[in-house]
């Protein structure tokens, strides 16, 4: 019982497991055993937001200075639409105590006040940091909204690199092609990516493989093709998102 850390073990194991008013209880008898400790007002904050009372958590929230309570600060008041608000609170959790989520949302922020090269920036040192493929494909991505064909044919010809055979990344070269006014580049890069899906098609022939031949195929314009390798994808995994949501788009342009 006079065990603090082992008191917030139990608060967080009450929180994550949905107990959240058993938590708060918890949480007043901690604060006598811990006063001050900063990781109380994280999981009060948690626990507030599991019982839908946000102000209270925000209000919890409002001295904040741990990276995780600066995080989960940011994402209320992103919540109720406080952009400038919650992008300081992603700035400063990302001084403290980077991570790819708070990179992905400091840009969102950023991008919302059209801040696009400081935006790029973020995503840019969390690549050198991590060197997360998911960071990479934002950056090619913001960078292609704003037209920075370069910058964004950087971080595709990087992510290829990495996987050569990826066939998405290839028909991502071909949009930032496409977009730059080169296309016949744009093409030699489909017709390039459409071996490659070929090939892994005839090799494994799983769901994912006919995704990505679907995904070459919607890019070139065969739509009836591209259908066809998603209803096999389909019937072989029928809860694959990535096949359902591709769907969605080839058959909203018909």
């Amino acid at each position: 019982p006079a065990n603090p850390e082992l008191r917030l073990g139990l608060i967080t194991l009450l929180v994550e497991g949905g107990s959240s008013a058993d938590a708060l209880r918890e949480l007043d008898l901690y604060d006598a055993l811990a006063p001050g400790d900063a990781r109380a007002e994280h999981w009060r904050a948690r626990a507030l937001l599991a019982l839908e009372r946000a102000a209270e958590a925000e209000d919890v929230l409002r001295a904040a200075t741990a990276p995780s309570s600066l995080a989960l600060r940011g994402r209320l008041r992103e919540e109720r639409g406080d952009f400038a608000g919650a992008g300081e609170d992603y700035a400063e959790a990302t001084r403290l105590a980077p991570t790819i989520d708070l990179d992905l949302s400091l840009q969102r922020m950023l991008e919302r006040e059209g801040r696009f090269e400081e935006a790029a920036l973020v995503l840019e040192a969390g690549v050198r940091r991590s060197g997360a493929a998911v960071l990479r494909v934002e950056a090619a991505e913001l960078a292609r909204r704003t037209g920075r064909y370069e910058r964004a044919l950087a971080h595709v010809d990087a992510l290829i690199e990495a996987t050569p055979n990826a066939t998405l990344w290839r028909v991502m070269r071909a949009a930032i092609l496409r977009d730059a006014g080169r296309n016949a580049d744009a093409r030699r890069e489909l017709r390039l990516a459409t071996s490659l899906a070929e090939r892994m098609v005839e090799r494994r022939g799983t769901p994912l493989s006919l995704v990505e031949r679907a995904r070459v195929r919607f890019e070139l314009g065969q739509i009836d093709a591209a259908r066809l390798d998603l209803e096999q994808a389909l019937r072989l995994a029928p809860d694959l998102l990535a096949a359902r949501r591709l769907l969605a788009s080839v058959e909203a342009s018909r």
